[in-house]
């Protein structure tokens, strides 16, 4: 993946408001896309979405990662370990 083709928006959420994360996020032909929802010193939560056959590269993180899939698959590496993820398994 090229670096024009990864599109980030560090903008962080309006406060004291419910947010739906599907509505949040855009898909984009051929692009990572990643909006920061929250920025703390302590830890960033982020939102992605990636079109079919792109990814990121490895990446470490001083803080917790929480991940969850919200439409289609992805293969994930956790410690060295490959998870297969379907979001419409049971």
């Amino acid at each position: 993946m090229k670096d024009q083709d990864k599109k980030a928006d560090s903008s962080e959420l309006e406060k004291s408001k419910a947010h739906i994360i599907v509505e949040i996020i855009e898909y984009m032909t051929n692009s990572v896309v990643i909006k920061t929802i929250i920025k703390k010193s302590t830890g960033n939560i982020s939102v992605m979405s990636f079109d079919s056959g792109e990814g990121l590269t490895e990446k470490t993180s001083p803080f917790d990662t929480f991940v969850q899939n919200l439409e289609g698959k992805a293969e994930i590496v956790l410690i060295k370990k490959p998870i297969c993820w379907n979001q419409a398994r049971e």
